[in-house]
């Protein structure tokens, strides 16, 4: 996405048929309605929500964040939402 220009936060939604085959459903390049539903979920209470990454990438707010440890840490058990 940052190769075509995008910035910030953004959702995509995945479709996973019957086979267990994953297909892009649609790609949303701002905050959607689900956002507020994101930011409240069980692994966001463990890290800043995602709406803030999205300011702070428009403001121009300089920060390192270390994709794959943040995504690991929200995939742990306890912040998975039943």
């Amino acid at each position: 996405m940052r190769k075509e220009g995008y910035h910030g936060y953004f959702n995509l939604d995945f479709l996973i048929d019957e086979n267990n085959e994953v297909y892009l459903g649609e790609l949303n390049p701002r905050i959607s309605g689900a956002s507020s539903l994101t930011n409240q979920a069980a692994f966001a209470y463990a890290d800043a929500p995602l709406s803030l990454f999205h300011l702070m990438e428009f403001s121009g707010i300089e920060y390192n964040i270390d994709v794959k440890e943040l995504n690991d840490r929200w995939a742990s058990e306890e912040f998975i939402d039943s």
